[in-house]
């Protein structure tokens, strides 16, 4: 924007989870979920407090940045949220998936970075993490059940 009057948008999100979020350390979560609605156990490698931030509300805040950026300027913030213990997150999947209380667990070893970022927050939807949590299992439970019908 200084240089040539381009404008951007450049937005941090800490940890997303949901729908789409299946590769790298801080999928876990996710991968915990899909665990959960395919009947199997899942260990998180890491624990501590973590800003989490739903898939669809990550998607949402980038749109909405996206959209004020037309504005002027070069936007660069990190997204806001709540920090959540992953215990919290275990009790969540367990919650929408009842027949996996006690299989999904976690290592106590927090991330290698704060349990927040600090500075410029630009704000984000919060789906509330019972809901999107429930929402993600059963996301993966009716996939299960097309593969099972389509092999059928």
């Amino acid at each position: 924007w200084a240089d040539d009057g381009v404008r951007s948008v450049g937005l941090r999100p800490y940890v997303v989870y949901g729908p789409g979020r299946d590769q790298g350390l801080t999928a876990e979560p996710t991968l915990a979920m899909a665990a959960a609605a395919r009947g199997e156990p899942y260990r998180i490698a890491f624990g501590g407090r973590v800003q989490l931030h739903y898939a669809p509300d990550a998607a949402r805040a980038f749109v909405d940045a996206a959209r004020r950026s037309e504005e002027g300027g070069a936007l660069v913030a990190n997204l806001g949220g709540p920090a959540t213990h992953v215990s919290e997150i275990v009790a969540a999947i367990e919650a929408a998936a009842p027949e996996a209380a006690g299989s999904i667990r976690f290592d106590d070893t927090p991330l290698p970075f704060p349990e927040e970022f600090e500075g410029t927050v630009h704000p984000a939807p919060v789906t509330p993490l019972s809901e999107a949590v429930r929402e993600t299992v059963e996301l993966f439970r009716a996939r299960l059940r097309a593969q099972k019908s389509s092999v059928s």
